[in-house]
């Protein structure tokens, strides 16, 4: 992990983008960067279940992913699959910025009823092995 980094330093002040990159791979409280988001955009090509786009969602902030991720990753209303094509995601970007001034919402239903509450799950596992345990 640390060569990367370092790579990417090194890339960027080869290509003068001064101050680019920052050192976020270290910060822990991530919440603190979804909360600085405006729009959150995840135009890949391969991804299987990107917990990122989650976890942003969850921090209730606009969220464009591509067409290629799993719909599973939707757990709010605010959230759109785009298809890769430069055009329609400038086009999306654009709309959203001169439309969208509603202020976050609270999402912690949302998150419950997809599946991806941390308190809920875990009891659900804790009960599948304390009845694991208990038919042995």
């Amino acid at each position: 992990m640390h060569f990367l980094k370092s790579d990417i330093f090194l890339y960027s002040s080869l290509q003068q983008l001064y101050n680019t990159p920052s050192a976020t791979i270290l910060f822990r409280s991530v919440n603190l960067f979804y909360n600085a988001f405006d729009l959150f955009v995840l135009p890949s090509l391969f991804e299987g279940l990107p917990v990122v786009a989650i976890e942003n969602q969850a921090n209730g902030c606009p969220t464009f992913l591509s067409s290629e991720i799993t719909r599973e990753t939707q757990i709010s209303t605010d959230i759109d699959f785009i298809d890769l094509k430069k055009e329609l995601w400038y086009k999306k970007i654009i709309e959203y910025i001169e439309t969208h001034k509603t202020p976050r919402t609270d999402l912690h239903f949302d998150i419950q009823a997809s599946g991806y509450d941390i308190k809920t799950e875990a009891q659900k596992l804790q009960e599948i092995y304390i009845d694991l345990w208990n038919k042995n």
